[in-house]
Order: C-alpha cells, then sequence, then structure tokens
C-alpha cells in the first residue's frame, strides 16, 4: 500500500508516520508532500517539495507525484487542498489513486463556518446563537440583542481557519475568559467603537456568535463501511494556540451528538469536530467540520486510537 500524505510538514507528523510504519512495517510505502522543505531526518520513503502558484499548477503537480509512484491513496490535511482534491477524484480513481475525502458539496460548506451551522440546524444539532453581518445593518443594536455588553461575544471570520480572525468582545463577565489567546491569530477588545467595528467586520464574511467557553474538545473520527471509531480529546490549552496537548476521555454527549451529524450527512474517511462548551449551560456545543485528520491526531494516536493506520489497513484489505 503506498499512501500519499499532503501537508506532510506539521509539527506532529513525523511522529505519526514513525508510528504508522511500526504498525505497518513493509505493508506501507509512505509519501509526503508540502510547499515547505522537509528539515531534517523523516519517517517518509520519499518527500516532495510542491508550489501553490495556483489550484491548476498545484493539482498537476499532486497527480503527477501519484501517477509517478503509483499511489493507491491520498489522505489530505490542508483546508484549500481538499476542496481542490475532492473536486477532482474521478480524475485521480482513473489511475486507481482514492483521495480519502467527501464530497466537494459538503466540503465546500464545512469550509464556510456560516453554512456550517446552517445544515447542522437543519439536522436539529445544537449550535451557538450566531447571526451573519454586514455593515448595513445596525451593530451595535444586534450586539445588544446578544446580550453585550453584559455578556461577551464573539466575532469570526465564516472561512477562517485555525482561530484566524477571531475577536473577543469582553462583556462584564470577561474574567471568565482569561483563558482566550491575544496574539496574531485571535484579539481581545474591552472596549469597542466605531473604528474597531468597521476594522473586524467584514461584509457578509464576519459571523456574531455568544461566547464559547471551556473545556474545549477534539474530536477524532473514523467511519468506513465495517468501522466507526472516535477518540473524544480535552484541550489542555482552550485557545489551541499555542498547542499544549490534550487527554483522551469519554463523554457520552459528544459521543452522541457526533454519531448523529456523521449518520445524518452520510459522512465518511476521517473527520475532526470542534468542540466548546456553553458558558450558562456547560453543555458541550459543535463549532466546526473538519473533513480531514486534526494537526493533533497524534495524540489519540498514541492513546491506542490509531486512526490512520485503521484506514490505511482497511484499504489493504479491499
Amino acid at each position: 500500500m503506498r499512501v500519499l500524505f499532503t501537508c506532510a510538514c506539521g509539527k506532529n507528523s513525523e511522529k505519526l508516520f514513525q508510528d504508522i510504519k511500526k504498525d505497518l512495517g513493509k505493508k506501507v510505502s509512505l509519501f509526503g508532500c508540502d510547499i515547505k522543505k522537509k528539515i531534517g531526518k523523516t519517517n517518509l520513503d520519499h518527500f516532495y517539495k510542491v508550489n501553490f502558484k495556483n489550484d491548476k499548477s498545484f493539482l498537476k503537480q499532486i497527480f503527477r507525484i501519484c501517477k509517478k509512484n503509483q499511489i493507491d491513496l491520498i489522505i489530505a490535511w490542508a483546508d484549500k487542498e481538499i476542496e481542490i482534491l475532492s473536486r477532482n477524484k474521478k480524475k485521480f480513481k482513473k489511475i486507481n489513486t482514492e483521495i480519502l475525502l467527501n464530497n466537494y458539496r459538503l466540503i465546500k460548506i464545512f469550509n464556510d463556518k456560516f453554512k456550517t451551522f446552517q445544515i447542522l440546524k437543519k439536522i436539529n444539532i445544537p449550535v451557538p446563537r450566531y447571526k451573519l453581518l454586514n455593515k448595513n445593518l445596525n451593530i451595535k443594536k444586534i450586539l445588544m440583542n446578544f446580550g453585550y455588553p453584559k455578556k461577551s461575544v464573539i466575532i469570526k471570520s465564516r472561512y477562517g481557519i485555525g482561530g484566524r480572525g477571531t475577536y473577543l468582545l469582553m462583556g462584564k463577565d470577561y474574567k471568565k475568559f482569561n483563558w482566550f489567546g491575544n496574539f496574531g491569530r485571535e484579539k481581545k477588545f474591552l472596549r469597542i467603537n466605531n473604528k474597531i467595528i468597521n476594522r473586524i467586520v467584514q461584509n457578509n464574511k464576519s459571523i456574531l456568535m455568544e461566547a464559547m467557553n471551556k473545556p474545549a474538545y477534539d474530536v477524532d473520527i473514523l467511519k468506513t463501511k465495517d468501522n466507526f471509531v472516535t477518540s473524544i480529546r480535552k484541550r489542555n490549552n482552550p485557545a489551541g494556540i499555542p498547542y499544549r496537548g490534550s487527554k483522551v476521555i469519554a463523554n457520552k454527549k459528544i459521543l452522541k451528538i457526533s454519531k448523529k451529524i456523521v449518520k445524518k450527512l452520510k459522512l465518511k474517511y476521517i473527520l475532526d469536530f470542534d468542540f466548546m462548551t456553553e458558558t450558562n449551560s456547560n453543555n458541550p456545543t459543535i463549532l466546526e467540520i473538519n473533513p480531514r485528520p486534526s494537526g493533533s491526531v497524534v495524540d489519540s494516536h498514541y492513546k491506542g486510537k490509531k486512526i490512520l493506520t485503521k484506514i490505511i489497513k482497511t484499504f489493504m484489505k479491499n
């Protein structure tokens, strides 16, 4: 089995490649590619540096790598890459390369936080209170309707990745959110004015939502015809950045919600769900669906939930 990992220069990727090799030995050959240069020793059998000038150029490079190396499976890790690859699954199928991604329509939805909330509401999954903003609206009035400044609220980009473009507008309850980051990806504002609102709100690209609280959870999921495996991890740092590890736990509420989403939306392969906690009720609430492995899936791997090993084994049997 010959497997290609995109975005193969992740912080924990080498640990994962090493562990997969230990599990599967000579039954698997691992290939990787990234826009970055691989530094130091690697557990991959071969690494390719690719560029991302545009979608067409990236697709051409990945296709060439797969054809040359007779790749059986592609496991994609980056949000932009998965859109391109999911749209071209049939092209790769012709050279016997299977791309482990859900269909393009769903991936487009999941890469848009507003549309994700919309589709989750349709299948009766609880989501935070939210509203799509534009500059024609009376934003100060909407903020008051969300309980601000008594309650803290979040303004975030509907297309943001990894917490980028997330702003906490701190209300009188701001001490509850001392864990929230305040660096390049995330910002806190104790007081706001029209100038700040105009700077952080993008027309039809910003979402206002109630502020969720800790604990925060990552849910790693494997779904195939014969397998449904979940690993629920409580983050040591709720903000996620800098990453400080996580602890695998049991949580019946999160498991029930995750199973319902997978079943109702007919999802498959490897998924990463992000949950946080409602401030008042302490109920876990889903915030994101990522149709790819999480960057910290290695934590699940070391706790015995070897999701990536399991999915490669599944395709070995087919």
